[in-house]
């Protein structure tokens, strides 16, 4: 048992020392951190709050119904004050808790520890959805995404054990995270899936998806009508969505990847340097040394049918779709993915967990056909792109930052300071 529990310790080291790196690099920043729009919007929701609770209840400015991540911001208000790095601790902070939960789902999906830890790393340095991870009003969507994978991580347990204590508690982390951000709406969906796959007894699955997937189902139709209901909320709704959904279909799928991968295969954005050519040799080294592996390796003897094996295979066809699934309700929106990587924080979910599959499937060939030192050149690449993940998100925070210097007409902080001195 004390061997087991030093080995989970020390896998955890990387990750841990990874949480270290961002939290130095991104934390230190926020300390002169300026307010937008959104955070007037709900900084001013927490003062109707604090006037009068029922208003936990209502539209935002923004026509949007949040009520527990508006409550969050309230007690978050009332606690920190104006001391933007609190609230972005607690941002980071759930953020690493969601690596944990990705490192845990990756591995209740068939991936091996290593492969698992290699998914939770590339969710939590990614840069693919920094919009997330910049901004105080995207503490919604990182909570939100805790609710949902600590909902799903349970379904994995309740679909063998059925304990009806576990299906309240998964009723509820339902609720909490819809009610937190509406990108939870497709929280049945993934537990339809998962049963679907997962659960060879056909009497059993029959009896999974009636009793108890189809409440999970009938709850999430009843938020979608009730939010509906409000013509505010509705027009919100209209607004956002375009015609144009079959038309804009491939150019979206082609945002989608190219949003995903780009970070991955070419990290930063000439954070380290200001020369052009400067700038294409960090960013597109790390792709040409990986390719040239990979190139090398495939054209070895039964090398590409491993490889394309495992591209077929449940482990990596099944976080592909959850990656599907998760980005339904963006996939009408009119901009481009982009533009609103916020959006991308789930299904970064089912990316990381694919890449860490096929990663942990390519560096064991690296070690098998390779030399060590070659392997070892592979893992200081992976670390070297994880880095640049993380500088390219402090780099994006900066970026924005300086947007709001160069028009202060854009900075919300005079009216957020008056909302906390009537706090």
């Amino acid at each position: 048992m004390n061997r087991v529990t030093g080995f989970l310790k020390l896998e955890m080291l990387p990750l841990a020392f990874a949480a270290a790196v961002f939290i130095s690099v991104l934390l230190p920043q926020t300390k002169y951190y300026s307010y937008f729009y959104d955070d007037f919007v709900n900084f001013n929701q927490a003062q109707a709050i604090s006037e009068n609770f029922e208003a936990v209840l209502s539209v935002n400015k923004k026509n949007r119904r949040l009520p527990f991540f508006s409550t969050v911001i309230f007690l978050e208000s009332r606690i920190f004050g104006q001391y933007p790095q609190a609230y972005f601790l607690v941002l980071y902070v759930l953020h690493f808790l969601n690596a944990l939960w990705v490192r845990k789902l990756a591995y209740r999906l068939g991936a091996c520890p290593s492969a698992a830890l290699l998914s939770a790393m590339l969710f939590f340095c990614s840069s693919a959805a920094y919009q997330a991870l910049i901004f105080i009003p995207s503490t919604a969507v990182v909570l939100a995404a805790f609710f949902f994978l600590a909902g799903i991580a349970r379904w994995f347990d309740f679909m063998v054990s059925q304990n009806k204590s576990m299906f309240l508690t998964i009723m509820a982390l339902q609720l909490l995270s819809v009610l937190t951000y509406e990108v939870s709406v497709v929280f049945p969906l993934f537990v339809l899936f998962l049963t679907c796959i997962y659960v060879d007894d056909k009497k059993k699955r029959r009896n999974l998806l009636l009793k108890y997937v189809s409440p999970l189902v009938i709850i999430q139709v009843a938020y979608v009508i009730i939010s509906f209901l409000d013509s505010r909320m509705m027009k919100l709704f209209c607004n956002k969505i375009t015609a144009d959904v079959f038309s804009l279909f491939i150019p979206r799928l082609i945002s989608l990847i190219h949003a995903l991968a780009v970070p991955l295969l070419v990290p930063g954005k000439g954070y380290f340097t200001s020369g052009i050519m400067g700038n294409y040799f960090v960013r597109f080294l790390p792709a040409l040394i990986l390719s040239s592996y990979v190139l090398f390796l495939l054209l070895g003897k039964g090398a590409w049918n491993k490889m394309s094996k495992m591209i077929f295979t449940k482990n990596v066809a099944v976080p592909a779709c959850l990656v599907a699934i998760s980005i339904i309700p963006f996939m009408a929106n009119k901009l481009m993915f982009e533009h609103t990587t916020r959006y991308l924080y789930l299904p970064m979910v089912g990316f990381s967990i694919v890449f860490g599959v096929l990663g942990e499937a390519f560096m064991s060939l690296v070690r098998a056909v390779y030399s060590r030192q070659t392997y070892f050149v592979c893992v200081a690449i992976l670390v070297y792109i994880f880095t640049m993940n993380i500088f390219n998100t402090s780099f994006h925070f900066q970026r924005y930052q300086q947007y709001l210097v160069e028009h202060p007409d854009c900075s919300f902080n005079g009216q957020v300071n008056k909302i906390f001195e009537a706090l």
